[in-house]
């Protein structure tokens, strides 16, 4: 199969068993999935740790409930907030960092700089971690506070924050923001900006 095959393709070339990540390739709950024959299902039921392997009834039930998202994918971005994160454009990502600056007002006297850049986001450590996606930064930094006591400030928010750190500067990737966080994190912003 090639690199980047569906999980539909894999199982029509016939394996005995598929496993893998239902959180990375749904967006939903973490949980194994396995896919194959059904003999081979079975032969796994009868091992010892598949009492300790198995889900739950809450992660199956939350598990079910991703997948009959699936089902209208008019909600599906809503449902599923990871799905709506994916399919951002890069332009819609632009518009949310720079929506955000306009919020955050920076007055034209401060030491701080803060600006819009192009960077990429990454899926997933599971699920092609090395395909890039286009994405938009809002990028921080201050002539006199290193980027590692930032992060460190970040960090320690009643509302933490978790940022990384490039070029010795501050990136926050919009990707990664669910819309509802905005607030939370122009808060966190200009307390730190006026402090």
């Amino acid at each position: 199969m090639s690199e980047y095959s569906t999980a539909e393709q894999e199982l029509s070339a016939g394996p005995d068993l598929l496993a893998f990540s239902g959180d990375k390739l749904l967006g939903g709950i973490q949980a194994g999935v396995l896919l194959g024959k059904a003999e081979n299902i079975q032969k796994l039921r009868k091992h010892a740790l598949y009492r300790a392997l198995r889900l739950d009834k809450v992660t199956l039930g939350l598990f079910e409930a991703t997948l009959e998202a699936y089902l209208d994918l008019k909600t599906l971005a809503e449902i599923v907030p990871t799905v709506g994160l994916l399919e951002l454009t890069s332009k819609e990502l632009r518009e949310k960092v720079n929506g955000f600056l306009q919020q955050l007002n920076l007055p034209n006297t401060t030491a701080w700089k803060c600006e819009l850049r192009e960077t990429e986001s990454r899926t997933g450590g599971g699920a092609l971690p090395e395909l890039p996606i286009e994405s938009a930064a809002l990028v921080l930094s201050h002539p006199m506070r290193s980027s590692n006591e930032l992060q460190d400030w970040f960090r320690s928010q009643s509302v933490p924050v978790i940022v990384r750190i490039h070029e010795d500067q501050i990136w926050l990737d919009f990707r990664t923001i669910l819309p509802h966080d905005n607030e939370d994190l122009l808060r966190v912003l200009t307390r730190l900006i006026s402090s």
